[in-house]
């Protein structure tokens, strides 16, 4: 019979949720969020919903959020990425 571990060691991605909320991030990974929602967020899902945002985005991404991180990964890491050529994935507005 094997041995029973001591100690489990916890999924990569959780480990990775808890360093994004030390520092008051958001962790886009799939899967559920076990951190309460705040409640400004709260407040934009029901104004998203009750102004019909409820539907998936345009498949190339949101042109403003493309435009936005090409500028990001250009001033900040130093990336050249163009926006033409750039995909941004993204989630319904019930789950973003």
């Amino acid at each position: 019979m094997k041995p029973i571990p001591l100690q489990v060691e916890p999924p990569a991605l959780r480990l990775v949720g808890q360093k994004v909320a030390k520092v008051n991030g958001v962790n886009l990974a799939q899967g559920l969020c076990m951190l309460p929602v705040p409640e400004p967020v709260k407040q934009g899902a029901c104004h998203a919903i009750n102004s019909g945002k409820n539907m998936y985005g345009p498949a190339h991404g949101i042109p403003e959020l493309r435009q936005a991180l090409s500028k990001r990964l250009r001033e900040f890491n130093g990336i050249q990425w163009q926006r033409s050529i750039g995909r941004v994935a993204h989630a319904s507005p019930l789950y973003a």
